[in-house]
């Protein structure tokens, strides 16, 4: 288990807003951001292409795609609204350059879109999205998870394979809806169910659809996940019974562990953690006494701190973005309702091993970074 007492760097402020947000992307290392977007994801801060989204004067979003050397490109959606508040909305990124997101029409529905390094963007949606099909993320092999709202308003999960195959699923407790909000490179998601009675449950979901739930102890009405690294460990927040809003890091052995930012001394107190990459660095948000918003990076030891090139037109992520991008795209694309279709592939061990990870009975510690 990573001693999260130390290694602790804080960047500098982040502006609220909106919509905005980073994916995971490339190894993370040292590096002050301008204060405008939400907190980025680890993988996004440094040597990796950012995509997020932004508004005009006409108050309509559009995305972009910044690479490593600076090079900006904005795209939209075909068939995108451009009425107010409507637009593209990206919300992932993988390795290889590949986007997805949501966009509007002009009834005001969202439909899911994957953008290629070429620029070529398709759309997709659930046969069973009735209120509309909204991505959470995507990794390396095009492997797509996030939500769908049915006829009643409620929410499901679904997983969209590289294949174009798309299986729905729920989570056990997720009565009043189940929302995804990442997936690792091996295609387990975690994600929040919300009970009968509205309390927000976490989960682990395998590939072969088998899913576990988990609770922060502490928490008043649940908690909210918001990333899974390649290892299985999982980190986001929860408010505890007095309104004091706390990170977690969740092991893939069921320990959990509570994140306290010091200079998260707002009233009542918040820390939130946004992502988490393969070496355990996580990337968060807190309030400070202003109730003023600040990124922060609690870095793990050995971390990478060395920029990579990646580039969303270089000729290898192009060759492997096709191929996700060649599959089927289209809403047509077979989907399957059962539990266990349209995830990524693992060694039967790894599968295995990961079953009996996060099935564990959890354990608590609470620490709080030194200044």
């Amino acid at each position: 288990m990573i001693d999260y007492d130390s290694n602790r760097t804080t960047l500098a402020t982040l502006g609220q807003r909106d919509h905005s947000t980073y994916r995971r992307n490339a190894p993370f290392s040292h590096l002050v951001i301008d204060p405008f977007f939400d907190p980025p994801t680890i993988e996004a801060v440094i040597g990796g292409v950012i995509t997020v989204d932004f508004s005009d004067s006409q108050h309509v979003y559009h995305g972009f795609v910044r690479a490593a050397d600076g090079t900006t490109i904005v795209f939209d959606c075909p068939g995108v609204s451009t009425h107010l508040g409507n637009g593209t909305f990206p919300i992932s990124i993988n390795s290889v350059g590949v986007v997805v997101g949501s966009y509007n029409d002009a009834n005001g529905t969202s439909h899911g879109f994957l953008r290629a390094t070429d620029g070529h963007i398709v759309s997709f949606d659930v046969a069973d999205a009735h209120f509309g099909t909204d991505p959470a993320d995507i990794n390396t092999a095009g492997i797509v998870t996030g939500a769908y709202g049915d006829v009643n308003g409620i929410s499901h999960g679904f997983v969209r394979g590289s294949d174009g195959v798309i299986a729905m699923f729920d989570a056990p407790d997720g009565a009043n809806g189940t929302n995804p909000s990442s997936t690792n490179d091996l295609g387990v998601i975690t994600g929040t169910a919300r009970t009968g009675s509205e309390v927000l449950r976490g989960f682990v979901r395998t590939p072969d659809g088998k899913i576990v739930e988990f609770d922060v102890p502490g928490a008043a009405n649940g908690m909210v996940p918001t990333s899974i690294n390649s290892e299985g460990v999982v980190v986001g927040y929860f408010v505890d019974a007095g309104g004091a809003q706390h990170a977690f890091v969740r092991s893939v052995d069921g320990q959990i562990t509570v994140l306290d930012e010091p200079n998260g001394n707002a009233s009542p107190p918040s820390t939130s953690a946004v992502s988490i990459n393969a070496d355990g660095s996580i990337t968060g948000v807190y309030l400070d006494a202003k109730n003023e918003r600040h990124g922060f990076a609690l870095l793990a030891a050995g971390s990478s701190s060395s920029p990579t090139s990646a580039s969303p037109s270089s000729a290898a992520s192009t060759t492997a973005a096709s191929s996700v991008m060649s599959q089927p795209l289209s809403s047509s694309a077979s989907q399957s309702p059962s539990g266990s279709g349209g995830g990524g592939s693992m060694s039967s061990l790894a599968l295995l091993l990961l079953l009996a990870q996060v099935g564990a009975t959890a354990a608590v510690s609470k620490r709080q970074w030194s200044t």
